[in-house]
């Protein structure tokens, strides 16, 4: 159904959201394990939070969803 297919692209993009969000922490660790502070490493706090912001809406999304089917089904 549209529903389930949805949920598999969500699922997709969530999936895609944690792999490049793991890479960008990975990154932000060597940084500071070397102590390198540059134009990169601010570059990568930002895209992490940019990443973090996404999550957040993804997962808000996926709970108004989640709840609009609890009510429909109740």
């Amino acid at each position: 159904t549209a529903d389930t297919h949805g949920l598999h692209d969500t699922a997709y993009h969530s999936n895609t959201r944690l792999f490049t969000s793991i890479l960008l922490v990975t990154r932000l660790g060597d940084a500071i394990a070397t102590g390198t502070r540059d134009q990169a490493f601010d570059a990568l706090v930002e895209e992490l939070t940019s990443q973090f912001a996404r999550s957040q809406q993804l997962l808000n999304s996926i709970s108004g969803t989640l709840s609009s089917k609890s009510v429909i089904c109740n």
